[in-house]
């Protein structure tokens, strides 16, 4: 399986019409999956087909997340390896689109969390 990422900078997009997203090739003949709506933890993910497309558009969706590192890094590979083994099948490619720069903000009940803005593809074929 390849990984790539990209960094976006989410603060161009701040007042524009356009969220924050990526737009990554796609080759005659790739299959890609992208979700269209924030993935949970817990709920079914709505993907979205790329097949036909010359290019794969990613949207970013902002997360809160704990502002301890390793408690965010435990919640980011929760939330990569639940997107992956959501299909059952076999991925060839994961591109992720990492949002910068990270937001700290105050969320009750929470205290302190980062807003951290994410897009993930997965090849499929």
């Amino acid at each position: 399986m390849e990984f790539t990422y990209n960094r976006i900078a989410v603060d161009l997009y701040e007042g524009g019409e356009d969220p924050p997203h990526d737009i990554i090739p796609r080759k005659n003949g790739e299959l890609w999956l992208v979700p269209h709506a924030p993935i949970s933890l817990t709920a079914k993910i709505d993907w979205r087909h790329h097949k036909r497309e010359d290019n794969v558009y990613i949207p970013l969706y902002p997360y809160l997340i704990p502002s301890d590192p390793d408690l965010a890094l435990g919640f980011m590979l929760q939330l990569g390896m639940r997107a992956a083994t959501d299909l059952g099948q076999k991925l060839v490619r994961v591109h992720l689109s990492l949002g910068n720069p990270v937001n700290e903000v105050f969320q009750e009940g929470m205290g302190n969390a980062w807003q951290y803005q994410v897009g993930i593809a997965l090849r499929i074929k």
